[in-house]
């Protein structure tokens, strides 16, 4: 596949959110081949081009403008990206207008996470959305309370020592604003890219394509990686024994840790891992634990 050149574009001030639109019937547009975007301030990112199954109206997750532009301009090994929710404006073959509450702008597919509309939730479901009362991309497990469309959550990418009440008590997302996290190599989910001097190190995806990931790692840096430098982690805990070894992630690099404890209501287990050569006690989310990596002890 004619690999996409992918682009930072000028912002273009709009209007607000529109509300959310049905994308339940639509096909994606497929990529036109040596597509490439108008604007000025460009980058490059190795990875193919992809379509877009999100209309108009619906909600979706992207680089906030501002982060995006600090990293095109810094490099992307440099700046960090975050990303947040959007809502699309005109979907396109390669790449996409997305509208955001600073204004519309272009972005490439493979930058945006499509939201369906007419998702539904049930008590255990681990979902993508973004932090409502806040800000970000999050995965979050569904509590009891809510409603399928409307669920209650605890989300789980925001440390148990974050200034708020988010990982304390549920918070209840609005419509068409998840989806259901139910396969390895989702958007969203995490995987270990193989690293040469670290071993394995954690990130998540953006994008996957049958060869290549888009994915985001520690501390928001964003790249493209080969599958087979890849593993997959579950979606859910695998079965674990009682002190069990497990790998986690801990500052971006997986470490080899043990179980200790589950608190299924809230998406995470209790873990410890060696920290400077100190036992520490951490919590571990749902979808971030594997029981072996190749090469590792």
């Amino acid at each position: 596949m004619k690999l996409l050149t992918i682009f930072a574009l000028l912002l273009v001030w709009s209007a607000p959110f529109s509300a959310a639109a049905d994308i339940s019937e639509a096909e994606p547009q497929p990529p036109v081949a040596g597509a490439q975007d108008k604007a000025t301030n460009a980058f490059a990112l190795d990875f193919p081009a992809v379509g877009m199954i999100a209309q108009p109206g619906n909600y979706v997750l992207t680089p906030t403008k501002a982060w995006l532009d600090k990293a095109v301009s810094a490099g992307f090994d440099k700046e960090p990206v975050v990303f947040h929710h959007a809502t699309m404006v005109a979907p396109g073959s390669a790449e996409s207008k997305v509208r955001s509450t600073s204004g519309e702008f272009p972005l490439p597919n493979a930058l945006i996470i499509p939201i369906p509309i007419g998702g539904k939730a049930h008590a255990g479901d681990i979902l993508l959305t973004w932090w409502q009362s806040g800000s970000g991309m999050q995965r979050a497990i569904v509590s009891e309370g809510g409603t399928e469309q409307e669920p209650q959550v605890y989300y789980l990418d925001i440390p148990n020592t974050a200034v708020s009440d988010a990982n304390k008590i549920p918070e209840t997302l609005r419509a068409d604003s998840f989806k259901v996290l139910e396969e390895a190599w989702a958007p969203g989910s995490a995987i270990a890219v193989r690293d040469k001097e670290k071993g394995w190190i954690y990130a998540r995806i953006i994008t996957a394509t049958e060869d290549r990931a888009l994915v985001i790692g520690w501390g928001g840096r964003l790249k493209a990686v080969d599958r087979n430098e890849c593993v997959a982690l579950s979606i859910y805990p695998p079965p674990m024994g009682a002190n069990g070894p497990i790998y986690i992630p801990h500052e971006g690099i997986m470490k080899q840790g043990r179980f200790r404890q589950p608190d299924p209501a809230k998406g995470r287990i209790s873990a410890s891992l060696d920290i400077a050569g100190k036992e520490a006690q951490i919590q571990v989310p749902f979808g971030d634990i594997i029981l072996s990596l190749p090469g590792m002890p």
